[in-house]
């Protein structure tokens, strides 16, 4: 497991705030963008809340992956077996919650449609696909923290949308 994602879950753990994610920033984005979001969505103890941080705050990360890519994330979660929807909170599904609650893709029908996704990720998705779209930032007001630029310009969703549809995605 990397050593940066391990540096910045103890940073965000030991009472940093999101703020503290623009001193990572720079090496998150040398660390290879997909490669990245796999590690830290794979490892086992990263906070849901704060993987969305990452992706709100550091649009880099995400805003030019292609259809592919967000395929070959989705293949490359180990998704746990027995999670639990409204007690664990780990970033397993992340990618699923952020493609559908930002980027505004249905990513349910992309992951139904990935032939070669492993049998147990596919029933992990399938069991807790209803409760993953709930839990977000999305629905609060944050308007400020998108005007003062806590969080990234939101027209970095409406252009990766676009793209991810340009290449296929089916839109929500």
């Amino acid at each position: 497991m990397s050593n940066l994602i391990n540096k910045i879950y103890w940073e965000l753990r030991e009472g940093g705030n999101i703020d503290s994610i623009d001193d990572f920033k720079t090496q998150i984005l040398s660390y290879g963008n997909k490669q990245f979001i796999i590690d830290l969505l794979n490892f086992e103890i990263f906070i849901h809340r704060n993987a969305e941080a990452i992706f709100l705050k550091i649009p880099e990360l995400w805003k030019d992956l292609s259809l592919n890519d967000w395929k070959e994330i989705i293949l490359s979660i180990d998704r746990p077996k027995t999670y639990r929807a409204f007690m664990e909170v780990s970033a397993h599904f992340e990618d699923i919650k952020f493609l559908h609650n930002w980027l505004e893709i249905d990513s349910i029908s992309l992951y139904k449609n990935i032939s070669n996704l492993s049998e147990s990720n596919r029933k992990s998705l399938d069991k807790n696909v209803e409760y993953l779209f709930g839990d977000t930032w999305k629905n609060w007001d944050l308007t400020e923290e998108f005007e003062d630029g806590t969080f990234c310009n939101p027209s970095y969703f409406k252009e990766a949308k676009m793209k991810l549809i340009a290449e296929g995605a089916k839109p929500l």
